[in-house]
């Protein structure tokens, strides 16, 4: 049965693999900027240059690390919600909770690549993150009472399967 702790464990996996996919897809485009710098049009390396020489030249570093984490607790908290739905024999509303939810991080993030140009420049990409920040705190609450619920269940099963006298 799957309980709190292969539940945090399951959306921790199917978080973690996709970050390690991203991750090494980021690094294959970064290890490309820098191998094929020279060969970049002069326009691209102006703005390469302008962007790690800027008072934000850390963003590029930093950015990516609350990215995965924020990513990480939003699929934690709709993994195990979709869990606890079965676990409860309620999976139809805690499957839409969780599917809602996601849909609106992605939703956000569609809004921010289109209107905060989050692609085309750092300032956008931060306040892109930042918006997802939000998210990421509404999953951890969501995790809390989660597991609040499923230790209570735990316990009840645990003492239900206790022999009688």
């Amino acid at each position: 049965m799957a309980n709190w702790d292969r539940s945090l464990a399951f959306g921790t996996g199917f978080g973690a693999i996709e970050a390690l996919v991203l991750g090494l897809v980021s690094l294959l485009g970064t290890a490309a900027l820098l191998l094929l710098h020279d060969f970049l049009p002069p326009e691209t390396q102006a703005r390469v240059a302008a962007q790690l020489a800027g008072r934000a030249a850390f963003l590029p570093l930093i950015l990516p690390v609350l990215e995965r984490a924020v990513t990480l607790i939003i699929h934690v908290f709709s993994c195990v919600a979709i869990i606890y739905g079965f676990r409860t024999r309620r999976a139809l509303p805690w499957f839409a909770l969780a599917f809602a939810y996601k849909s609106a991080v992605d939703g956000m993030a569609a809004w921010g690549i289109q209107v905060l140009k989050a692609r085309e420049s750092i300032t956008g990409l931060t306040q892109l993150e930042l918006l997802m920040v939000p998210f990421a705190i509404a999953g951890l609450a969501g995790l809390v009472f989660l597991r609040k619920r499923m230790e209570i269940m735990d316990v009840s099963l645990c003492h239900s399967n206790l022999p009688t006298n």
